[in-house]
Order: C-alpha cells, then sequence, then structure tokens
C-alpha cells in the first residue's frame, strides 16, 4: 500500500503544480492584456479631434472601449481572488505581476475618467456632424421626390426601366447617410 500511496501523492504534488502554475500564466496574461487594452485606448483617445477623420478616429477607440468596458470591469474581482488563492498555498508571485495589481485598477479609472471626458468634448462636434447628415437625408428626400413627381411619373409605366440605376444610386446613398448617424449616435 506504501507504493501506491506514495505514486498517488506523486501525481498530486504534480497535478497540484501544473494547476498553480496555470493559475500564475492567467494572472500575468490577464493582467498583459488590460494593460495593453488601457494604452491602447488612452493613445486613441488622446489624439486631438480636430477635423471630421480625426473625430472618426477617436470615436472608434471609445466605442471600442464601450465594447470592453463591462468584461474589463468583472475581470478585477476574479483576479483578486486568484491571487489570494496562490498567497493561501504560498505561491510565489513576480513582484512586478503584484505591483499591477495595485496599478492597473487605478490605471482602469483613470481611463473611465478620460473616456467620460473625451466623449463630452466630442458631443458638439458629433452633434454637428449629425445636422450635417440630416441636411444631406433632406436633401436627397427631395430630390427623390422631385424625381418621382416629375420623371418618374412621366415616363411610367413603360419607360421607367432606364431610370432603376438612379433610383438604386439615390437609395445607397440614403443607406450611407442612415449608417453614419447610427455611428454618431
Amino acid at each position: 500500500a506504501a507504493p501506491l500511496r506514495s505514486a498517488v501523492a506523486v501525481k498530486a504534488r504534480k497535478w497540484r503544480q501544473c494547476f498553480l502554475t496555470h493559475l500564475q500564466a492567467q494572472v500575468k496574461v490577464a493582467l498583459r492584456k488590460l494593460r495593453s487594452f488601457i494604452q491602447r485606448i488612452r493613445g486613441g483617445v488622446s489624439q486631438p479631434a480636430t477635423d471630421y477623420n480625426s473625430m472618426i478616429s477617436v470615436m472608434e477607440f471609445l466605442s471600442e472601449y464601450t465594447r470592453g468596458v463591462e468584461e474589463k470591469d468583472r475581470l478585477f474581482e476574479p483576479l483578486t481572488s486568484t491571487v489570494s488563492l496562490l498567497k493561501r498555498y504560498d505561491v510565489p508571485l513576480e513582484a512586478e505581476t503584484l505591483v499591477e495589481l495595485v496599478t492597473i485598477p487605478t490605471e482602469w479609472r483613470d481611463l473611465k475618467k478620460l473616456c467620460a471626458e473625451v466623449n463630452e468634448a466630442l458631443s458638439g462636434m458629433q452633434a454637428s456632424e449629425i445636422s450635417k447628415i440630416y441636411a444631406q437625408e433632406k436633401e436627397l428626400l427631395a430630390k427623390a421626390e422631385q424625381f418621382r413627381a416629375r420623371k418618374f411619373r412621366a415616363l411610367a409605366p413603360l419607360g421607367w426601366v432606364d431610370t432603376v440605376a438612379a433610383i438604386h444610386q439615390q437609395l445607397a446613398a440614403l443607406k450611407r447617410l442612415h449608417l453614419q448617424v447610427q455611428f454618431f449616435e
């Protein structure tokens, strides 16, 4: 029975070590990904939004932040629990990892504040762009109505085949405008 007990104990120690090593790696990877996300978003939203293209670029980073904020918020508690578990079993963690566990939540809160400030700062430019898009949409709808009233009715029912391409162009332009409005909202 002693050799069997000894073999089982060796296997259990190996599996324990394998599991603890996996948890250490998981903590490191999660912190590295979070730091990378914070740095990428901070760099993106810190760009000056002076024209339409730069505003769109900043808005894309804000959108990426918004998509990831809930997931990142839920990440801190499991990381803390995992680190507590590792400490309980006397598994050493690198000093850098322990420092990041303290600094990253602060950086995350700072990033949240920065994104809120940038979003507020962009709201005026966004409103301006939305009004421009609505004006273009109104103009396009007026052209479509004018086309329908003058040309389409005059050529109907048999002469309308040549004007289908023009209708499709106007509909495509209208769809693009709606997509732009959705991006700004």
